[in-house]
């Protein structure tokens, strides 16, 4: 049952943010069409991890470079919303700081066949304190519209996702020696990523131009 949630039922379910989104993607502004850049992305990701995982070969270097994909899709979706000249400037010189990381990372650290959990972490933390400094700058600025909503939602399903999935990162390399724990916490997992589709999809659903 474990391994048909986690396996199937999750992965699965990106269908529906996506489905959403490819009904109203003419109508979607460029903040939205990149979270569909991501979700299809993240599909993609999804079917090529199974691919593999039939062949009984590893996904764990198509991890690596679908985290470098992922920080540089959502970076480039906090450079869309927030209208920060400063930020603006300062996300392009992230990313490419972020690939240089990995790249380090990889040769000399968490070989591609290992679970990059430190670029992984890494990648947390930048989300969550851009979903956090999203949050302050709309403080004095609520949005009533459905396009304000409908980013504070996706907002949120981000910054709840990557601020759960954060401990399960860091401590990715330690639990796979408890198969039971980490059979546990990766469920945990699996439950926030569903989440986050749940989020996408409505957000994706309640906006309007």
């Amino acid at each position: 049952m474990s391994y048909l949630y986690m396996g199937a039922i999750v992965p699965i379910s990106i269908a529906i943010p996506i489905t959403v989104g490819v009904a109203k993607y003419k109508r979607l502004d460029q903040s939205l069409k990149i979270v569909f850049l991501f979700l299809v992305v993240n599909g993609l990701t999804n079917v090529i991890a199974k691919l593999l995982a039939v062949a009984q070969v590893t996904n764990l270097p198509a991890l690596h470079v679908y985290t470098v994909i992922e920080l540089w899709i959502l970076l480039l979706f906090y450079r869309s919303i927030l209208n920060d000249i400063g930020l603006s400037r300062f996300i392009p010189i992230i990313i490419i700081a972020f690939f240089v990381v990995s790249v380090i990372n990889t040769l000399f650290f968490q070989s591609i066949f290992t679970y990059n959990s430190y670029t992984r972490s890494l990648e947390a933390i930048l989300i969550i304190l851009f979903a956090i400094i999203y949050f302050i700058k709309r403080l004095d600025k609520v949005e009533q519209s459905a396009k304000g909503t409908a980013i504070a939602i996706i907002n949120s399903a981000l910054l709840f996702y990557f601020s759960g999935a954060l401990i399960l990162f860091i401590v990715s390399n330690v639990i796979v020696t408890d198969i039971k724990l980490g059979a546990a916490i990766w469920n945990v997992h699996a439950t926030l990523v569903l989440l986050m589709y749940i989020l996408f999809a409505v957000a994706l659903y309640i906006y309007k131009p």
